[in-house]
């Protein structure tokens, strides 16, 4: 199959999904941290409080980083980040300190999604399309998308599987960047 732009734009849809993930699953767990990691409030308030930062942060290097490294190369370092530190979400707490890990996965998968959130649209701005606004509105739109999907999914899994399970439904919204990175990597 060959790819082409269309992939490339599809692509960058399925990465600021991937955002939307990213930021909007963990809090659904935070209840979840608490009672069965025995996290404190006060600590996920500053797991909140790293995850912003950490984005913020990247959010402002990013945008110097294709200057040193190709456009494709950092977006497929976005998704393997953001992959990355969903597993992490799901793994360090039983093999570490619960919070430790926590932090970790957190601060990994926003370094991830700081990349996504400034590379997506001078990606599709450097596509070779018509009506570029129009796509760049249905792009940003797609924040939006992938929160609706987040909670709706994510409510259906802790409906029908409980929220002790939470683990593997994060292993599971991790494939979807890892897989979108074999995407950015053929586009």
């Amino acid at each position: 199959m060959k790819f082409n732009v269309k992939h490339t734009v599809s692509a960058c849809f399925i990465a600021i999904t991937v955002q939307a993930i990213i930021i909007n699953f963990p809090p659904l767990l935070f209840v979840t941290f608490e009672n069965e990691l025995g996290i404190s409030l006060a600590k996920i308030g500053t797991l909140i409080a790293i995850s912003f930062i950490t984005q913020l942060c990247m959010d402002f290097t990013a945008s110097k980083l294709p200057r040193v490294f190709n456009t494709r190369a950092m977006l497929v370092a976005g998704q393997i980040c953001s992959s990355v530190g969903l597993f992490c979400i799901a793994l360090l707490p039983k093999i570490m300190p619960p919070y430790a890990g926590l932090v970790i996965g957190m601060v990994i998968a926003a370094f991830g999604s700081g990349i996504i959130e400034v590379l997506g649209s001078p990606t599709i701005e450097a596509c070779p399309i018509e009506n570029k606004s129009r796509i760049l509105s249905v792009l940003h739109s797609f924040y939006c998308w992938g929160l609706v999907l987040t909670v709706l999914v994510s409510t259906a899994f802790f409906y029908f599987f409980g929220t002790e399970r939470w683990e593997l439904l994060t292993c599971i919204w991790a494939c979807i960047p890892a897989l979108n990175a074999i995407m950015f990597i053929k586009v």
